[in-house]
Protein backbone atom coordinates (compact mmCIF):
# COMPACT_ATOMS: atom_id res chain seq x y z
CA UNK A 1 0.00 0.00 0.00
CA UNK A 2 1.39 3.29 -1.26
CA UNK A 3 1.90 5.41 1.85
CA UNK A 4 0.83 9.15 0.43
CA UNK A 5 2.02 11.19 3.79
CA UNK A 6 5.26 9.75 5.05
CA UNK A 7 7.43 9.68 1.65
CA UNK A 8 9.02 12.57 -0.57
CA UNK A 9 8.42 11.64 -4.01
CA UNK A 10 11.73 14.11 -5.19
CA UNK A 11 14.00 12.91 -2.34
CA UNK A 12 14.85 13.84 1.29
CA UNK A 13 17.57 16.34 -0.38
CA UNK A 14 14.62 18.08 -2.50
CA UNK A 15 14.81 22.20 -2.34
CA UNK A 16 12.34 24.76 -3.01
CA UNK A 17 11.64 25.68 -6.86
CA UNK A 18 9.12 27.03 -9.29
CA UNK A 19 8.39 29.82 -7.03
CA UNK A 20 5.65 31.65 -8.82
CA UNK A 21 1.87 30.24 -9.70
CA UNK A 22 0.96 30.22 -12.60
CA UNK A 23 -0.83 33.54 -14.43
CA UNK A 24 -3.64 31.87 -14.64
CA UNK A 25 -4.31 30.66 -11.49
CA UNK A 26 -3.49 34.68 -9.93
CA UNK A 27 -6.31 36.00 -11.75
CA UNK A 28 -8.68 34.43 -9.34
CA UNK A 29 -9.53 36.90 -6.22
CA UNK A 30 -9.55 35.05 -3.51
CA UNK A 31 -10.09 31.35 -2.32
CA UNK A 32 -13.17 29.32 -2.92
CA UNK A 33 -16.31 30.69 -1.38
CA UNK A 34 -16.94 27.38 0.20
CA UNK A 35 -14.36 27.25 2.57
CA UNK A 36 -14.05 31.56 3.14
CA UNK A 37 -17.38 32.68 3.05
CA UNK A 38 -17.52 36.69 3.40
CA UNK A 39 -19.22 36.50 6.19
CA UNK A 40 -17.25 34.52 8.29
CA UNK A 41 -14.48 37.49 8.79
CA UNK A 42 -16.94 38.49 11.10
CA UNK A 43 -16.92 35.85 12.82
CA UNK A 44 -13.09 35.45 12.76
CA UNK A 45 -12.97 39.15 13.94
CA UNK A 46 -15.15 38.86 16.85
CA UNK A 47 -12.88 34.96 18.26
CA UNK A 48 -9.66 36.90 17.09
CA UNK A 49 -10.54 39.69 20.15
CA UNK A 50 -11.29 37.42 22.52
CA UNK A 51 -8.33 34.66 21.37
CA UNK A 52 -5.82 37.21 20.89
CA UNK A 53 -6.35 38.69 24.95
CA UNK A 54 -6.27 35.15 26.06
CA UNK A 55 -3.40 34.23 23.96
CA UNK A 56 -0.86 37.03 25.37
CA UNK A 57 -2.47 36.75 28.71
CA UNK A 58 -1.56 32.82 29.32
CA UNK A 59 1.42 32.73 27.22
CA UNK A 60 4.59 34.74 26.09
CA UNK A 61 4.60 35.46 22.40
CA UNK A 62 7.53 37.08 20.94
CA UNK A 63 8.22 37.10 16.88
CA UNK A 64 10.14 38.45 14.46
CA UNK A 65 9.42 39.14 10.77
CA UNK A 66 5.88 38.97 8.88
CA UNK A 67 3.99 38.32 5.62
CA UNK A 68 3.76 40.87 2.86
CA UNK A 69 0.21 42.83 3.33
CA UNK A 70 -0.40 42.45 -0.50
CA UNK A 71 0.55 38.88 -1.43
CA UNK A 72 -0.81 36.01 -3.51
CA UNK A 73 -0.63 32.44 -3.28
CA UNK A 74 1.39 31.64 -0.66
CA UNK A 75 2.97 28.66 1.33
CA UNK A 76 4.06 29.09 5.02
CA UNK A 77 6.12 26.34 6.30
CA UNK A 78 6.45 25.41 9.65
CA UNK A 79 7.70 22.83 12.30
CA UNK A 80 5.49 20.93 14.92
CA UNK A 81 6.79 21.02 18.56
CA UNK A 82 3.75 21.94 20.23
CA UNK A 83 -0.41 22.08 19.87
CA UNK A 84 0.28 25.71 20.28
CA UNK A 85 2.21 26.06 16.90
CA UNK A 86 -1.11 26.55 14.89
CA UNK A 87 -3.02 28.80 17.13
CA UNK A 88 -0.13 31.01 17.60
CA UNK A 89 0.98 31.98 14.17
CA UNK A 90 -2.17 31.57 12.88
CA UNK A 91 -3.28 34.27 14.87
CA UNK A 92 0.14 36.72 14.47
CA UNK A 93 -0.26 35.94 11.35
CA UNK A 94 -4.17 36.69 10.57
CA UNK A 95 -4.38 39.96 12.58
CA UNK A 96 -1.84 41.19 10.30
CA UNK A 97 -4.31 40.88 7.59
CA UNK A 98 -5.12 41.32 4.99
CA UNK A 99 -8.25 40.53 6.62
CA UNK A 100 -10.98 39.08 3.83
CA UNK A 101 -9.93 35.51 3.87
CA UNK A 102 -7.84 33.81 6.90
CA UNK A 103 -5.04 31.97 6.85
CA UNK A 104 -5.78 28.56 5.94
CA UNK A 105 -4.18 26.13 8.19
CA UNK A 106 -3.99 22.51 7.26
CA UNK A 107 -5.16 20.33 10.20
CA UNK A 108 -5.78 17.17 10.87
CA UNK A 109 -8.67 15.11 10.01
CA UNK A 110 -8.99 14.03 13.82
CA UNK A 111 -10.04 17.59 14.48
CA UNK A 112 -13.24 17.09 12.00
CA UNK A 113 -14.51 14.12 14.22
CA UNK A 114 -16.82 14.30 16.59
CA UNK A 115 -15.40 14.56 20.30
CA UNK A 116 -12.23 15.49 19.42
CA UNK A 117 -13.08 18.97 21.67
CA UNK A 118 -13.87 16.54 24.89
CA UNK A 119 -10.33 15.12 24.32
CA UNK A 120 -8.75 19.16 24.68
CA UNK A 121 -11.62 19.94 27.13
CA UNK A 122 -11.59 17.04 29.64
CA UNK A 123 -13.41 18.91 32.56
CA UNK A 124 -16.47 19.26 29.79
CA UNK A 125 -15.58 16.14 28.30
CA UNK A 126 -19.58 15.09 29.53
CA UNK A 127 -21.34 17.38 27.23
CA UNK A 128 -18.43 17.59 24.12
CA UNK A 129 -18.09 13.89 23.75
CA UNK A 130 -20.55 13.53 20.85
CA UNK A 131 -19.93 17.17 19.46
CA UNK A 132 -18.68 17.68 16.29
CA UNK A 133 -16.97 21.13 15.47
CA UNK A 134 -16.13 20.51 11.91
CA UNK A 135 -18.04 23.24 10.67
CA UNK A 136 -16.86 25.85 12.60
CA UNK A 137 -13.14 25.22 12.18
CA UNK A 138 -13.69 25.34 8.42
CA UNK A 139 -15.06 28.57 9.26
CA UNK A 140 -11.73 29.63 11.24
CA UNK A 141 -9.48 28.45 7.99
CA UNK A 142 -8.80 24.78 9.19
CA UNK A 143 -9.04 22.48 6.31
CA UNK A 144 -8.70 18.72 6.93
CA UNK A 145 -6.08 16.20 5.83
CA UNK A 146 -5.05 12.79 7.20
CA UNK A 147 -2.01 12.04 8.65
CA UNK A 148 -2.95 9.13 10.18
CA UNK A 149 -3.42 6.35 7.86
CA UNK A 150 -2.64 3.27 9.57
CA UNK A 151 -2.53 3.59 13.47
CA UNK A 152 -5.79 6.25 14.91
CA UNK A 153 -7.96 6.09 18.14
CA UNK A 154 -10.49 3.27 18.25
CA UNK A 155 -13.51 6.21 18.47
CA UNK A 156 -12.20 7.32 15.25
CA UNK A 157 -11.85 4.15 13.24
CA UNK A 158 -16.05 3.38 14.71
CA UNK A 159 -16.90 6.97 13.44
CA UNK A 160 -15.51 6.26 10.19
CA UNK A 161 -17.23 3.10 10.10
CA UNK A 162 -20.59 4.17 11.42
CA UNK A 163 -20.53 6.94 9.00
CA UNK A 164 -20.98 4.17 6.34
CA UNK A 165 -22.68 0.95 7.37
CA UNK A 166 -24.62 2.95 10.55
CA UNK A 167 -24.46 1.87 14.33
CA UNK A 168 -23.14 -1.88 13.76
CA UNK A 169 -21.81 -4.03 16.90
CA UNK A 170 -18.32 -3.29 17.85
CA UNK A 171 -18.14 -6.64 17.81
CA UNK A 172 -19.29 -7.18 14.09
CA UNK A 173 -16.67 -4.53 13.61
CA UNK A 174 -13.49 -4.55 15.73
CA UNK A 175 -11.21 -7.72 16.16
CA UNK A 176 -11.62 -9.01 19.84
CA UNK A 177 -7.48 -7.33 20.91
CA UNK A 178 -9.71 -3.93 20.32
CA UNK A 179 -12.26 -5.20 22.40
CA UNK A 180 -10.02 -5.99 25.30
CA UNK A 181 -8.88 -2.15 25.23
CA UNK A 182 -12.30 -0.89 25.14
CA UNK A 183 -13.32 -3.25 28.63
CA UNK A 184 -16.26 -4.45 27.41
CA UNK A 185 -17.36 -8.23 27.22
CA UNK A 186 -20.83 -7.44 25.71
CA UNK A 187 -21.35 -8.66 22.39
CA UNK A 188 -24.23 -6.16 21.73
CA UNK A 189 -22.50 -2.87 22.57
CA UNK A 190 -22.98 -0.75 19.68
CA UNK A 191 -20.48 1.69 17.88
CA UNK A 192 -22.22 4.53 19.67
CA UNK A 193 -21.18 3.25 22.87
CA UNK A 194 -17.58 4.49 22.09
CA UNK A 195 -18.93 7.98 22.83
CA UNK A 196 -20.85 7.39 25.96
CA UNK A 197 -19.41 7.15 29.44
CA UNK A 198 -17.40 5.25 30.37
CA UNK A 199 -16.15 4.06 27.38
CA UNK A 200 -14.96 7.42 25.49
CA UNK A 201 -11.80 7.80 27.16
CA UNK A 202 -10.57 3.80 26.44
CA UNK A 203 -11.78 4.94 23.24
CA UNK A 204 -8.56 7.48 22.44
CA UNK A 205 -6.15 4.06 22.64
CA UNK A 206 -4.50 4.20 19.12
CA UNK A 207 -4.81 0.62 17.52
CA UNK A 208 -3.73 -0.43 14.22
CA UNK A 209 -5.82 -0.51 10.93
CA UNK A 210 -5.53 -4.46 11.19
CA UNK A 211 -8.20 -4.37 14.61
CA UNK A 212 -10.83 -3.62 11.87
CA UNK A 213 -12.39 -6.79 10.84
CA UNK A 214 -12.76 -7.48 7.27
CA UNK A 215 -14.44 -6.22 5.05
CA UNK A 216 -14.53 -3.33 7.14
CA UNK A 217 -10.52 -2.74 7.28
CA UNK A 218 -10.14 -2.82 3.34
CA UNK A 219 -13.58 -0.34 2.94
CA UNK A 220 -11.95 2.43 5.15
CA UNK A 221 -8.04 2.07 3.62
CA UNK A 222 -9.80 2.36 0.18
CA UNK A 223 -12.14 5.48 1.47
CA UNK A 224 -8.70 6.73 3.30
CA UNK A 225 -7.17 6.98 -0.18
CA UNK A 226 -9.67 8.57 -2.05
CA UNK A 227 -10.10 11.26 1.02
CA UNK A 228 -5.99 12.15 1.21
CA UNK A 229 -6.35 12.94 -2.68
CA UNK A 230 -9.33 15.25 -2.02
CA UNK A 231 -7.67 17.13 1.04
CA UNK A 232 -4.82 17.82 -1.10
CA UNK A 233 -6.92 19.03 -3.79
CA UNK A 234 -8.73 21.05 -1.62
CA UNK A 235 -5.06 22.60 -0.46
CA UNK A 236 -4.17 23.36 -3.60
CA UNK A 237 -7.04 24.90 -4.75
CA UNK A 238 -7.00 27.25 -1.62
CA UNK A 239 -3.02 28.43 -2.63
CA UNK A 240 -3.81 28.33 -6.04
CA UNK A 241 -6.58 30.68 -5.89
CA UNK A 242 -4.50 32.99 -3.86
CA UNK A 243 -4.85 32.01 -0.11
CA UNK A 244 -2.63 31.79 2.37
CA UNK A 245 -1.46 28.24 3.56
CA UNK A 246 -0.11 27.18 6.53
CA UNK A 247 1.48 23.72 6.41
CA UNK A 248 3.33 21.68 9.63
CA UNK A 249 4.65 18.93 7.27
CA UNK A 250 5.67 16.51 9.98
CA UNK A 251 2.02 15.72 10.61
CA UNK A 252 2.09 15.62 14.64
CA UNK A 253 4.41 17.05 17.48
CA UNK A 254 8.04 16.00 17.79
CA UNK A 255 8.25 13.81 20.87
CA UNK A 256 12.05 14.18 20.88
CA UNK A 257 12.56 17.80 19.20
CA UNK A 258 14.34 16.75 16.02
CA UNK A 259 12.46 17.64 12.80
CA UNK A 260 10.75 14.66 12.03
CA UNK A 261 10.05 13.25 8.46
CA UNK A 262 8.41 15.92 6.25
CA UNK A 263 5.48 14.52 4.42
CA UNK A 264 4.46 14.13 1.20
CA UNK A 265 1.85 17.02 0.93
CA UNK A 266 4.77 19.56 1.33
CA UNK A 267 6.24 18.42 -2.05
CA UNK A 268 2.91 18.81 -3.81
CA UNK A 269 2.21 22.48 -2.63
CA UNK A 270 6.37 23.68 -2.39
CA UNK A 271 5.55 24.78 -6.74
CA UNK A 272 2.43 26.24 -6.15
CA UNK A 273 2.92 30.15 -4.48
CA UNK A 274 5.61 32.04 -2.70
CA UNK A 275 7.01 29.82 0.30
CA UNK A 276 7.92 31.42 3.85
CA UNK A 277 9.12 29.28 6.53
CA UNK A 278 7.74 30.07 9.81
CA UNK A 279 10.58 28.28 12.46
CA UNK A 280 9.01 28.23 16.37
CA UNK A 281 11.22 27.37 19.03
CA UNK A 282 9.68 27.47 23.44
CA UNK A 283 11.79 28.08 26.04
CA UNK A 284 9.93 25.89 28.67
CA UNK A 285 12.50 26.83 31.04
CA UNK A 286 12.26 30.23 31.83
CA UNK A 287 8.85 32.07 33.69
CA UNK A 288 5.86 30.38 34.56
CA UNK A 289 4.16 31.42 31.40
CA UNK A 290 5.23 28.99 28.51
CA UNK A 291 7.36 31.40 26.08
CA UNK A 292 7.19 30.97 22.31
CA UNK A 293 9.32 32.69 19.95
CA UNK A 294 8.67 32.50 16.20
CA UNK A 295 9.62 33.50 12.70
CA UNK A 296 8.40 34.65 9.54
CA UNK A 297 11.20 34.55 6.54
CA UNK A 298 11.14 34.08 2.94
CA UNK A 299 12.47 29.98 2.27
CA UNK A 300 15.97 30.91 0.21
CA UNK A 301 16.19 29.26 -2.94
CA UNK A 302 17.95 25.91 -4.01
CA UNK A 303 17.88 25.18 -0.14
CA UNK A 304 16.02 21.66 1.31
CA UNK A 305 13.12 22.86 3.13
CA UNK A 306 14.12 20.59 6.47
CA UNK A 307 17.49 21.77 6.86
CA UNK A 308 16.26 25.73 6.08
CA UNK A 309 13.50 25.34 8.85
CA UNK A 310 15.94 24.02 11.75
CA UNK A 311 18.75 26.72 10.64
CA UNK A 312 16.46 29.53 11.05
CA UNK A 313 15.13 28.82 14.39
CA UNK A 314 15.31 30.49 17.03
CA UNK A 315 18.24 29.51 20.03
CA UNK A 316 16.51 29.99 23.15
CA UNK A 317 17.93 29.98 26.74
CA UNK A 318 16.16 26.48 27.43
CA UNK A 319 18.24 24.83 24.71
CA UNK A 320 21.70 26.32 25.75
CA UNK A 321 20.90 25.18 29.31
CA UNK A 322 19.76 21.85 28.39
CA UNK A 323 22.60 21.25 26.11
CA UNK A 324 25.49 21.97 28.63
CA UNK A 325 23.38 20.23 31.60
CA UNK A 326 22.83 17.07 29.40
CA UNK A 327 26.62 16.77 28.85
CA UNK A 328 27.27 15.81 32.96
CA UNK A 329 27.88 12.89 34.45
CA UNK A 330 25.11 11.66 36.45
CA UNK A 331 25.11 12.90 40.31
CA UNK A 332 27.70 16.09 39.70
CA UNK A 333 26.59 19.25 40.63
CA UNK A 334 27.11 22.78 39.37
CA UNK A 335 26.18 26.65 40.35
CA UNK A 336 24.35 29.42 39.01
CA UNK A 337 27.68 30.70 37.71
CA UNK A 338 28.95 27.54 36.30
CA UNK A 339 25.58 27.70 34.24
CA UNK A 340 26.01 31.64 33.36
CA UNK A 341 29.31 30.89 32.03
CA UNK A 342 28.77 27.80 29.81
CA UNK A 343 25.73 29.74 28.69
CA UNK A 344 27.85 32.68 27.62
CA UNK A 345 30.47 30.44 26.11
CA UNK A 346 27.76 28.34 23.99
CA UNK A 347 26.33 31.45 22.48
CA UNK A 348 29.26 32.68 21.44
CA UNK A 349 30.54 29.78 20.13
CA UNK A 350 27.46 29.89 17.11
CA UNK A 351 27.80 30.39 13.99
CA UNK A 352 27.63 34.43 13.40
CA UNK A 353 24.00 33.70 11.38
CA UNK A 354 22.16 32.01 14.26
CA UNK A 355 19.47 33.56 15.43
CA UNK A 356 19.28 33.56 19.12
CA UNK A 357 17.00 34.99 21.74
CA UNK A 358 18.13 38.50 21.66
CA UNK A 359 17.29 38.58 25.85
CA UNK A 360 19.53 35.54 26.08
CA UNK A 361 22.15 37.88 24.21
CA UNK A 362 21.81 40.81 26.67
CA UNK A 363 20.97 39.16 29.94
CA UNK A 364 22.70 35.73 29.86
CA UNK A 365 23.08 35.53 33.91
CA UNK A 366 19.52 36.97 34.18
CA UNK A 367 18.21 34.17 31.74
CA UNK A 368 20.24 31.12 33.12
CA UNK A 369 18.93 32.01 36.26
CA UNK A 370 15.65 31.68 35.00
CA UNK A 371 15.83 28.96 33.58
CA UNK A 372 17.53 27.53 36.92
CA UNK A 373 14.52 28.14 39.07
CA UNK A 374 11.93 26.62 36.23
CA UNK A 375 13.87 23.68 36.48
CA UNK A 376 13.76 23.21 40.03
CA UNK A 377 9.79 23.92 40.27
CA UNK A 378 9.32 21.22 37.62
CA UNK A 379 11.50 19.22 39.36
CA UNK A 380 14.11 18.35 36.91
CA UNK A 381 17.06 20.11 39.29
CA UNK A 382 17.61 19.03 42.66
CA UNK A 383 19.19 22.00 45.02
CA UNK A 384 21.88 20.90 47.23
CA UNK A 385 23.72 23.88 49.17
CA UNK A 386 23.98 26.29 46.95
CA UNK A 387 24.36 23.69 43.81
CA UNK A 388 22.26 21.79 41.71
CA UNK A 389 22.31 18.14 40.72
CA UNK A 390 20.32 16.59 37.56
CA UNK A 391 17.38 14.37 39.02
CA UNK A 392 16.47 11.39 36.66
CA UNK A 393 12.65 12.45 36.22
CA UNK A 394 12.88 15.02 33.31
CA UNK A 395 9.12 15.49 32.33
CA UNK A 396 7.69 19.05 31.68
CA UNK A 397 4.46 19.33 32.56
CA UNK A 398 3.00 21.58 29.14
CA UNK A 399 4.81 18.62 26.90
CA UNK A 400 3.33 15.44 28.20
CA UNK A 401 4.10 13.72 24.82
CA UNK A 402 8.10 14.27 26.00
CA UNK A 403 9.33 11.82 28.20
CA UNK A 404 12.78 14.11 28.58
CA UNK A 405 12.46 17.52 27.92
CA UNK A 406 16.54 18.35 28.80
CA UNK A 407 16.75 15.62 25.61
CA UNK A 408 14.13 17.39 23.82
CA UNK A 409 15.51 20.59 24.06
CA UNK A 410 19.04 19.66 23.66
CA UNK A 411 17.96 17.74 20.30
CA UNK A 412 16.94 21.10 19.39
CA UNK A 413 19.73 23.16 19.27
CA UNK A 414 22.26 20.44 18.26
CA UNK A 415 20.00 19.91 15.06
CA UNK A 416 20.01 23.70 14.17
CA UNK A 417 23.69 23.82 14.91
CA UNK A 418 23.97 21.09 12.70
CA UNK A 419 21.96 23.21 9.58
CA UNK A 420 23.80 26.23 10.22
CA UNK A 421 27.10 24.33 8.53
CA UNK A 422 24.89 23.69 6.63
CA UNK A 423 23.58 26.55 4.34
CA UNK A 424 25.01 30.23 3.65
CA UNK A 425 24.54 32.84 6.56
CA UNK A 426 21.47 34.00 4.19
CA UNK A 427 19.66 31.63 4.96
CA UNK A 428 19.43 32.16 8.64
CA UNK A 429 19.39 35.90 8.05
CA UNK A 430 19.00 37.91 11.79
CA UNK A 431 21.90 36.58 13.74
CA UNK A 432 21.78 37.98 17.23
CA UNK A 433 19.53 40.78 18.22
Amino acid sequence: MADYLTSNPHGCASGIAERGAPAESRARAGPPAAVSPAWGAVIRGCIMLVLGPYMHAAYRIRGWGRLPFRRGPTLVVSNHLHDLDIVTLALRLSLRGPWRHPVFIAARRRHFEPGFMATRAPRLERWLRRSDWSSFFRLLGMLPIESDLRTRPIASWAWSVSSTHGDLRIAEVFEDAARQVLGIDRTDALLSDVFASPLFRRAQARIGLEALREPYRTEVWRHTRRQIEEDLALLQDVVRSGGTLLITPEGACSPDGRLQRLRAALWRLLPLGRVYLAPISYDPFVGRRLSILYRVLPAPEGTDVATALSAARPVTTSQVVARWVSGMDPGEAFSAVDLAQAASAQVASLRGHAFVDPLLCRHPSRMTAAALAGLVRIGVLRPERGRYVLRGRRAHPKFPWVTDIIAHQANLIAETCDALTAVTPGVAAGGRS
